[in-house]
């Protein structure tokens, strides 16, 4: 969906509901991607260890 000015968005941002925070999400095939700096190009799966932590500490479902 395009913004107002017409141009496509880069992604979506919002407010965690699990705090203060905001989560992000940047659309990948955007123009723009080529500026945005990603630590790392794998998915992240329902079995990772970090994910499981942090699902757990804020008791967030991961299935």
């Amino acid at each position: 969906m395009p913004l107002d000015t017409g141009l496509p968005s880069q992604g979506i941002h919002f407010g965690s509901k699990h705090g203060a925070s905001w989560c992000k999400a940047f659309w990948l095939d955007h123009p723009a991607t080529p500026d945005i700096l990603t630590l790392s190009p794998e998915p992240i799966h329902v079995t990772d260890e970090a994910l499981r932590a942090a699902a757990d500490r804020f008791s967030i479902r991961v299935f």
